[in-house]
């Protein structure tokens, strides 16, 4: 837009169909984009439809984690974790 000093109306400018270092896109290749995105658009769809459908939380692990440690089945080396939480975290000063 542009304001004239003269007077204090706004003037529409014009924009351009493409940009000075754009070359014109023709109309074959917006068709192959929008069937392109359109295609991926749908597998996505799909796949998040599978993974709504999908328990997110394995409960009969839960359940199988659980026993083992009321029965002392499951070894826990508090050493090792001692030590994956210094790789991890770093030692504090």
């Amino acid at each position: 837009m542009e304001i004239s000093p003269l007077t204090p109306q706004l003037s529409a400018v014009q924009p351009s169909d493409t940009k000075p270092n754009e070359a014109p896109v023709s109309k074959h290749q917006t068709e192959n984009q929008s069937q392109t995105v359109s295609q991926e658009w749908q597998q996505l769809n799909q796949a998040s439809k599978e993974l709504d459908e999908m328990d997110s939380i394995d409960y009969n692990k839960i359940a199988q984690l659980q026993a083992e440690l009321a029965t002392e089945g499951y070894p826990i080396d508090l050493d090792r974790i001692a030590e994956a939480m210094l790789e991890e975290h770093g030692p504090k000063l």
